[in-house]
């Protein structure tokens, strides 16, 4: 006799069991280790059953470094896992870069404190906060303190979730005041792109920054541009792209694309001659490239900044705050806030996700795309 087919079937991954239900499409994890577990949990999905039976005393054993060890690793992470079989939108979020950084600090920082080798079932929201208050204590950034103990956290709920133990952890993270960023003034701007290539190592150097400054465009943004989104004849570029880690193509930060960006009359001119000058001219190419065609590193343009800062002594603004690539685009929102644009036409214009975020970037307040670009062109003339 034919044994009966279940409406469900069953997989398991890097040791966690998903499942998928007949006739619907789309894997979901059950978030159990053992085979048992997981058809009672997919038996309470179907309503065979008012309880699923998780047995968690072989879980309970593990010491924290074991628990963190299935964690931000390419293709087998069960938090990444569950949190993209609930929204596709979370493939984004969990970039290669991202999942590589946070498994260094889960190695780096995480595993080599002596809360690693504390059991499960035992640890408490006092251990956490020791292993804040030791990080503390070795000078660790606040940064890096609460990007560490926010990603234990995470992880300790992601096995609360799981049914590996049960006593939530909380912990407030440090606070810290974030440095300012400095500011460009208008005299320091026209006597970085007066000539050319001016304070940089060459003209594609000069163009690069220039196109930053004038438009309030991000390094990535700049760094994946592509000349299929530049109209030299309307004087526009579209910002649909940015460049992550000199390797990844990704949507710009909080997925703000930017249609129509009008360009100042000196970066058209400024792009036109560089044009004449480049290799690789074809709408897929990048602007801003190696002799190969690839795109540059972060390092290209630590080394352009770093030239310029040497034979400018550019090093802070007049309140002592650090002038770095970044602040070219601070500079750019506070230069159109100043002549009198809305800070709606200029959170348009630089792709801000919020008016609150605007806020950390100028102390004032804020036309449209055509205003902006005269603006620079009379105060770079």
């Amino acid at each position: 006799m034919a044994r009966t087919r279940k409406p469900y079937r069953l997989w398991n991954r890097d040791g966690i069991f998903y499942y998928r239900l007949k006739d619907i499409p789309g894997w979901k994890s059950t978030g159990a280790k053992t085979r048992t577990d997981a058809e009672n949990i997919v038996a309470v999905v179907l309503g065979e059953r008012p309880q699923p039976a998780i047995s968690r005393k072989p879980k309970a054993n593990l010491t924290l470094c074991e628990f963190l060890q299935p964690y931000y690793k390419l293709g087998g992470c069960p938090y990444i896992a569950y949190k993209q079989s609930k929204d596709q939108r979370a493939i984004r979020q969990f970039s290669r870069s991202h999942v590589v950084r946070v498994r260094a600090l889960i190695e780096k920082v995480i595993c080599e404190d002596p809360i690693a080798d504390i059991r499960l079932s035992e640890i408490t929201s006092a251990d956490v906060e020791a292993f804040q208050l030791r990080l503390v204590k070795a000078l660790v950034g606040p940064r890096r303190i609460n990007q560490s103990v926010g990603v234990l956290k995470t992880c300790l709920s992601d096995g609360i979730r799981r049914g590996l133990f049960e006593r939530k952890i909380t912990v407030s993270n440090i606070r810290y005041d974030e440095k300012p960023t400095g500011i460009f003034t208008v005299e320091q701007l026209k006597a970085l792109f007066a000539t050319v290539p001016g304070p940089f190592i060459d003209r594609q150097g000069y163009t690069f920054f220039l196109l930053l400054a004038s438009t309030g465009a991000r390094r990535g943004e700049a760094m994946g541009l592509r000349w299929k989104s530049i109209d030299l004849d309307s004087g526009k570029l579209q910002i649909v792209e940015a460049l992550r880690e000199g390797k990844e193509l990704v949507h710009p930060k909080w997925g703000k694309t930017r249609a129509d960006v009008q360009l100042p009359a000196i970066m058209v001119q400024r792009l036109r001659e560089y044009r004449r000058e480049c290799d690789h001219v074809l709408p897929g190419s990048f602007v801003f490239c190696r002799p190969d065609g690839k795109p540059y590193s972060g390092g290209w343009v630590v080394r352009q900044w770093a030239h310029m800062v040497k034979a400018t002594g550019y090093r802070t603004d007049k309140d002592g705050h650090r002038l770095i690539v970044h602040s070219l685009r601070h500079t750019f929102n506070s230069i159109l806030l100043q002549q009198g644009m809305t800070a709606g036409a200029v959170q348009a214009i630089i792709g801000w996700s919020s008016p609150e975020i605007q806020k950390r970037y100028s102390h004032l307040s804020a036309g449209d795309y055509r205003q902006s670009a005269e603006i620079i062109d009379r105060l770079l003339k």
